[in-house]
């Protein structure tokens, strides 16, 4: 059957793309400048952070 091999399939490559992101924060960082723009990573009340685009981008 198919379904079963798809499933499995979408489940590693998952746990793959969450492992490199955790190591490397490539695509937190994609994410948050591609919905943020210039104000990601910007300093609020002196502290640098994601605060700045009103979400946590990292979750």
């Amino acid at each position: 059957m198919i379904t079963p091999k798809i499933g499995l399939t979408l489940i590693i490559s998952s746990i793959c793309v969450w492992v490199i992101d955790r190591s490397t924060r490539v695509m937190s960082d994609l994410f948050g400048e591609l919905f943020c723009g210039a104000a990601y990573l910007q300093p609020v009340n002196g502290v640098v952070g994601d605060v700045s685009c009103g979400f946590n981008t990292d979750m």
